[in-house]
């Protein structure tokens, strides 16, 4: 949380109350409790939280923030620390990308492609080129891709896979992406940076109300899928 935040929320108490109600829940539950992928639960702001449950990496994530120190015992409840601060979500994977400038270009392939429909419900993560990715690519290049609507379903699909995966869940793995029998593979550098296929996660773990997103700074590609036309 940066200043600018603070200082926003020290200036407006009504934001304030609501951030802070964002963190609480009624009733008492357990780390036990929290054994659930993908629970869901109402804060006393209204809006849900989401549990996710990773074994392989033996994490268990509040709204991508990591589960830290659990089952603290208090006079009227329970608290569990987490490893950073919550902050809800505004809208669905697909608007959450179209109100994002830096992404306007795959907003248009996804639109284009009717691929966004997808994006508006259900449960995703979504690996994001930002623009700077796609202007990385020869000018002939993206012209041919926005060119051809089929090409363009295929790739939108391969940046999307199913489930909800922040980046505390991850370890090195093939994941199945929504194009059928294409899976993509993530992994590790030595220097701590995720990597994607050939590039990497530049922002983690952007939060919305059906999954989350990932910026990453290429635009991925199945091997066996040509781009140029």
């Amino acid at each position: 949380m940066g200043p600018f935040f603070l200082n926003m929320l020290r200036n407006n108490s009504a934001g304030l109350e609501a951030f802070l109600k964002y963190h609480v829940v009624q009733g008492k539950f357990m780390y036990e409790d929290l054994q659930k992928n993908d629970l869901e639960l109402t804060s006393l702001s209204g809006v849900k939280i989401r549990v996710n449950v990773y074994r392989a990496n033996q994490v268990v994530t509040i709204e991508g923030c990591e589960l830290v120190n659990t089952n603290n015992i208090a006079t009227n409840g329970i608290f569990h620390v987490i490893n950073d601060v919550m902050l809800p979500p505004s809208d669905n994977l697909y608007n959450t990308i179209l109100s994002t400038p830096r992404y306007s270009i795959m907003a248009s392939l996804l639109k284009k492609s009717n691929v966004h429909k997808v994006l508006e419900s259900g449960l995703y993560t979504v690996f994001v080129p930002n623009d700077d990715a796609f202007h990385r690519l020869p000018n002939a290049t993206l012209q041919h891709i926005f060119n051809d609507v089929a090409l363009i379903e295929v790739l939108m699909k391969y940046h999307i896979v199913h489930g909800v995966l922040w980046r505390a869940g991850m370890h090195t793995e093939y994941l199945p992406t929504l194009a059928e029998g294409k899976r993509l593979l993530i992994g590790e550098s030595f220097f701590g940076f995720i990597t994607v296929e050939n590039g990497y996660i530049l922002n983690r773990d952007i939060g919305a109300t059906n999954g989350v997103i990932h910026e990453v700074s290429r635009m991925l590609k199945p091997n066996d899928v040509d781009i140029t036309g």
